[in-house]
């Protein structure tokens, strides 16, 4: 996966005020308009997730250079509010969409987002509004320092909170609590600590390793090797062979094909 430049650690996906569709749909021709009501009560709204303090309209129109909203019904009847604009992702300008459903005079939910005419999954609409919100390492993107830099310091408190939130729900674990009876934590949020022994996969910001945890006896670090994913934030350092770092992350069970607990990370700390 790429890396968005002041892009999106993950959050739950149906807390963005509802749940999010990762469709998305290319804007029919003929259909836009400019209805103030619509585009103004998504604009206007605020992520609680994210800020109290920042509207959608503010940081979107933010992140995204030359934003242009627009309203319009899809041919199944969803009312859409949409804003089209440029970010940069992997270091090249792409076109993006963010689009929002209105589900009533009250509320909507995000339905999808466009890059370069392709919909984007959850995980990636996830990435778009931490960029947005500048949450974490996704504060790179160069449009308007000055607005930049507000957003973010506005967005700090609200991102070390959900950091910090997610650190304290995590369970510390060792190798022998994963790998004796996998059933017991699969699905849960855990954390562990462990060195780096082999990076398997790299491709753009997501790494796949494996790592092993310390022998208590010795304070070595040897053997149990435990096999996680992750896909870092922006401006973020790669992980290599030799850190010592704790993962909190989901965790999956057994990786049938390393025959080691499995791990998706969110969060790595030195």
């Amino acid at each position: 996966m790429g890396v968005f430049k002041r892009l999106f650690a993950a959050m739950s996906v149906c807390s963005l005020l509802g749940c999010i569709s990762a469709c998305g749909t290319n804007t029919p021709a003929g259909v836009s308009t400019t209805s103030y009501d619509e585009i103004n009560s998504v604009k206007n709204a605020y992520m609680k997730e994210y800020s109290t303090e920042i509207t959608v309209g503010e940081a979107v129109d933010d992140f995204l250079e030359d934003a242009k909203w627009q309203y319009y019904k899809t041919d199944t009847g969803d009312a859409i509010v949409e804003c089209a604009g440029v970010c940069l992702y992997d270091d090249e300008n792409v076109n993006a969409k963010i689009q929002f459903r209105i589900v009533d005079e009250e509320s909507f939910d995000v339905y999808g987002l466009i890059l370069n005419g392709k919909a984007q999954s959850e995980e990636m609409i996830e990435f778009f509004f931490d960029a947005a919100y500048g949450i974490d390492g996704y504060n790179d993107y160069g449009n308007d320092e000055s607005a930049s830099a507000n957003n973010k310091d506005r967005g700090s408190d609200a991102a070390q909170d959900k950091m910090g939130q997610y650190l304290d729900q995590c369970i510390p674990c060792t190798y022998e609590d994963l790998a004796r009876d996998p059933n017991i934590y699969k699905g849960s949020d855990i954390s562990i600590s462990a060195e780096v022994t082999m990076i398997v996969e790299e491709a753009g910001s997501s790494q796949s390793f494996l790592m092993a945890t310390m022998d208590s006896d010795t304070g070595i670090y040897m053997g149990n090797s435990i096999y996680v994913q992750y896909t870092r934030p922006a401006g973020a350092n790669r992980i290599l062979e030799g850190d010592e770092v704790v993962v909190h992350g989901e965790y999956q069970g057994m990786d049938d094909w390393y025959n080691a607990p499995y791990i998706k990370a969110k969060y790595i700390l030195y």
